[in-house]
């Protein structure tokens, strides 16, 4: 879209397109030798504003090949960040909008292990014992 349009009209203004929120994220098996920008890719479009941005991305998929490796340097990469409050420049992750929302991620994450059996690598419960509406 955004070259067609800037062909026919070179003044139109950039902008970000969003589909329901079901942005997937792909990495094929040529960004072996780049993989570590691959997985800061993956973290950026899905946790970027803690995940509550309709357009991050919310899927990714790994090609077989490297799907080992990439969530290797994923869970790693994910045990180092920084959780707390999002006003101190130390903080990687800041808490959920609400504590609603809180719970409904939660939820979100029992289903996924109970229902759809899904394996948690890291993390899935919540932290610390602070959470206002």
């Amino acid at each position: 879209i955004d070259e067609y349009v800037s062909k026919n009209n070179p003044n139109f203004p950039k902008v970000t397109l969003e589909l329901g929120g079901k942005s997937p994220l792909i990495i094929m098996e040529d960004c072996k030798d780049r993989l570590e920008d691959a997985v800061d890719a993956a973290m950026s479009a899905n946790w970027y504003s803690n995940g509550q941005v309709c357009s991050n991305g919310t899927r990714v998929f790994v090609h077989e090949s490297i799907k080992d490796e990439f969530v290797e340097q994923l869970v790693e990469k994910t045990s180092r960040l920084q959780i707390g409050h999002p006003m101190d420049s130390e903080i990687d992750i800041g808490p959920m909008i609400s504590r609603s929302h809180m719970e409904r991620v939660l939820e979100y994450i029992e289903v996924g292990k109970h229902v759809d059996h899904a394996t948690l690598l890291y993390g899935g419960k919540r932290l610390g014992t602070e959470a206002s509406d």
